[in-house]
C-alpha cells in the first residue's frame, strides 16, 4: 500500500459539510464512494480540514492509503470524470508513509468574502452587507488577531479543547469598491473561528462595539462576547501548507 495526498476544491453550497454524516451529502462521503469505484474497495480519506456545511475549498488536501497507482495523472482524470460538477481533483501526489493531511500541516489559509451592497452573483459566494461599515475600527480591531493568543472565545461553544492556541500570522483586509476579503493565516483553527472572528469584525465595523472588544474575547475566552457567525457561504479554504 501506498500514500498518496490529493488537492481539491469543491463548491460547498450543496454539501453538509465536509465530514461524513448518515444521510447527508458530504465532500469526505462524495470522495469515498467516487475513489472505492475506482480502487474497487473504499478507502479511509482523511481532511486537513473539515469544513462546515456551505463552506468551499480551493485548496483542501487529504490523505488515503491504496494499491500502487502508476500512472497519476490518469487516475487523476478518472477521478474527475467519477465525481460531480461541485468537486475537481486538483493534484494527486504519492506522499511519506508517515504523512497526515491534518497533522503534518504547518499553516492554513481562509479568505471571507464580502460583496457591499446588492448584487446579482454573490448568493451562495459571499455575505452581501448593507450599509456602511467603519473600516478604520475594523483594520484596528483586526490587527490585535495577530499573534500567539487563546482564541476559546472564537470558538463554537462547547467545541473548545484542552489547548485552544492558535499563532495567526496574517490577518488583514483587501478592499475594492464592491467588495471585500479577510485574509487570515494560522498553524491551525478552531471549530467556527473565521467566521466569529469576521462576523465579530463586521459588528465593530457597524458601530455595536469598539475594537478593544476583541481584547476582552481573547483575554475572557468567553464567546459570547463575540459576534454571531458570519455566514458560511462566504468562507474559502484557500490552501493547506507542509513542510
Amino acid at each position: 500500500m501506498s500514500r498518496y495526498k490529493l488537492t481539491l476544491e469543491y463548491d460547498g453550497t450543496n454539501f453538509a459539510g465536509w465530514q461524513i454524516q448518515p444521510n447527508q451529502r458530504t465532500v469526505q462521503g462524495v470522495l469515498t464512494t467516487r475513489l472505492g469505484w475506482l480502487l474497487a474497495e473504499e478507502p479511509s480519506i482523511t481532511g486537513a480540514g473539515r469544513t462546515d456545511a456551505g463552506v468551499h475549498a480551493l485548496g483542501q488536501v487529504v490523505h488515503f492509503d491504496a494499491p500502487a497507482i502508476t500512472d497519476r495523472a490518469e487516475f487523476l482524470q478518472r477521478l474527475n470524470a467519477a465525481l460531480p460538477d461541485d468537486v475537481c481533483g486538483l493534484g494527486l501526489q504519492e506522499a511519506p508513509g508517515d504523512f497526515h493531511a491534518r497533522y503534518s500541516a504547518i499553516r492554513k489559509i481562509y479568505h471571507y468574502h464580502l460583496t457591499l451592497g446588492p448584487s446579482a452573483f454573490a448568493k451562495g459566494r459571499s455575505w452581501r452587507l448593507p450599509g456602511p461599515i467603519d473600516w478604520g475600527d475594523v483594520e484596528t480591531a483586526t490587527a490585535k488577531l495577530v499573534g500567539n493568543n487563546d482564541y476559546a472565545g472564537f470558538c463554537l461553544a462547547g467545541s473548545q479543547k484542552e489547548d485552544n492556541h492558535c499563532q495567526v500570522e496574517i490577518a488583514h483586509w483587501r478592499r475594492a469598491e464592491r467588495e471585500a476579503v479577510f485574509e487570515i493565516t494560522a498553524n491551525r483553527f478552531l471549530h467556527r473561528m473565521v467566521r466569529l472572528v469576521v462576523g465579530t469584525l463586521v459588528d465593530i465595523g457597524r458601530g455595536r462595539w469598539r475594537p478593544a472588544q476583541i481584547d476582552e474575547i481573547l483575554e475572557s475566552g468567553d464567546v459570547r462576547l463575540a459576534g454571531q457567525a458570519a455566514p458560511p457561504e462566504g468562507l474559502y479554504l484557500v490552501r493547506v501548507e507542509y513542510p
